[in-house]
């Protein structure tokens, strides 16, 4: 007999969602948080600018902190337990209600806790 494919499945899913979001989307902030001080000394004189840039460096922190949570919110436990589209949903439910959005979620999926299973 075989064994469970879905602590497989799980794994690889995490594993390749926390890589791309660690590579590519937060090494991308942290280039733009460096660019922006770059800029201090330029706008140093500019009120206006420098509130400019002080938005721009809170957004870009706020949304590392968002990815970091994204990353915890579908973790293996969480996919273990609840199946993927769950996991999505309870993630979704999460992000609406810290900033007050409406989403209508659709997932095209019908199967078991996992797909392929």
């Amino acid at each position: 007999m075989f064994p469970d494919p879905a602590p497989l499945f799980i794994a690889a899913v995490t594993l390749t969602a926390g890589l791309l979001l660690h590579d590519t989307i937060s090494q991308g902030m942290h280039g733009i948080v460096y660019s922006l001080r770059s800029l201090q000394p330029l706008l140093a004189d500019s009120d206006r600018g420098r509130e400019i840039l002080d938005h721009l460096e809170r957004t870009a922190g706020e949304t590392q902190q968002e990815l970091r949570r994204l990353v915890a919110e579908l973790s293996p436990s969480s996919l273990e337990k609840c199946g993927l589209c769950e996991a999505l949903r309870h993630h979704c439910e999460l992000i609406t209600g810290r900033r007050g959005l409406r989403l209508e979620m659709r997932l095209d999926y019908d199967g078991g806790r996992f797909p392929g299973t």
